[in-house]
């Protein structure tokens, strides 16, 4: 099973950053998720390992502007399960762009996250009445 890890990273100078995270950026703030800086590194416990694709976003969503789809295609995936973090931004604007361009989509229930357990639920629900599933890891893991 191919893992694709998408990692949202930013110009020091944040030109690149939407509109509502540019004061991140104002009087030479660096922001969070500038290559080279502590906001940027994967969390403790989480590598990418050989083999495995990174794709660097700019937005929200893993299909805006980046190559993700056709990496899909070519690799033949009609399925895809999403895990990471923030549940009401990345995971959910990348969950409904795959479910537009037609992969059978998948938020991993308990390995995606909000600020809250009412955030959470209520755009897992949201999704699930898209016809995004929202099993856990373990039921995921044991359908398969």
């Amino acid at each position: 099973m191919p893992i694709i890890w998408v990692i949202r990273e930013h110009d020091a100078s944040g030109v690149d950053v939407e509109y509502t995270r540019a004061h991140l950026f104002k009087d030479g703030g660096a922001g969070s998720t500038v290559p080279g800086t502590k906001g940027a590194e994967l969390v403790e416990g989480l590598e990418v390992r050989q083999g495995e694709l990174v794709i660097v976003k700019k937005r929200f969503s893993a299909f805006l502007h980046t190559h993700l789809d056709l990496v899909l295609r070519r690799l033949r995936i009609r399925r895809v399960a999403l895990c990471g973090v923030q549940t009401p931004n990345c995971v959910r604007a990348t969950a409904v762009d795959a479910l537009g361009h037609d992969y059978e989509t998948v938020v991993l229930s308990d390995a995606t996250a909000s600020k809250s357990e009412a955030v959470q639920e209520a755009n897992l629900e949201d999704m699930r009445c898209m016809g995004i599933a929202t099993p856990t890891v373990a039921a995921w893991a044991g359908a398969l």
